[in-house]
């Protein structure tokens, strides 16, 4: 089973590519060695992951993971514009991109980091956006428990009731439902 930080840098990437200015040259891993041929290049990776229990029981989790998105890109003066144009690009697709195919409950832009380095005969730079992408999982859906063993069937509903105000000597009225299964 494919994890769902997997799905979700493979699904970005995967979207991207072809709808902005580094064309088909967009990579889910930073993991990649780029090419100067292959500029501007957009890279897809994931970072930190923030847990909490979102239900106690059944146990679901929510988990917020912090997507990059990294533009890397080359050239003269223009490499601000370049780098600008293309996180623009970024972001408009994003935009529409608020559920990832419904891999994720919400995705938030929460930061842009822009670096130049102008060493070398080209300068060279690069654009980090990082989103916020929210998501859930629990233990069924990740096969972590038995789905068979993880709720006891419902079999029986037992109700104690005193009436309003009531004494300590007032009866109490019991019910019991039992349920075949």
């Amino acid at each position: 089973m494919s994890t769902k930080r997997k799905q979700i840098r493979q699904y970005l990437a995967q979207v991207l590519k072809g709808k902005t200015a580094a064309g088909d040259n967009v990579f889910d891993s930073r993991a990649r060695k780029l090419f100067e041929s292959e500029m501007p290049a957009i890279l897809v990776y994931t970072s930190d992951e923030k847990i909490s229990v979102f239900n106690a029981s059944p146990r679901e989790l929510q988990r917020v993971l912090s997507v990059k998105i990294e533009v890397a890109a080359q050239g003269g003066d223009e490499l601000d514009d370049t780098l600008d144009d293309i996180a623009e690009q970024i972001e408009s697709v994003m935009r529409e991109e608020q559920t990832l195919n419904d891999y994720a409950s919400d995705v938030v832009l929460t930061q842009a980091q822009t670096e130049i380095s102008a060493e070398g005969e080209q300068s060279s730079g690069g654009c980090v956006l990082t989103y916020d992408v929210t998501y859930y999982t629990d233990d069924v859906s990740t096969g972590a428990v038995d789905n068979r063993n993880f709720l006891h069937d419902f079999e029986r509903a037992h109700v104690d009731m005193k009436p309003t105000p009531s004494t300590d000597d007032s009866p109490i009225a019991s019910s019991t439902i039992e349920f075949e299964v």
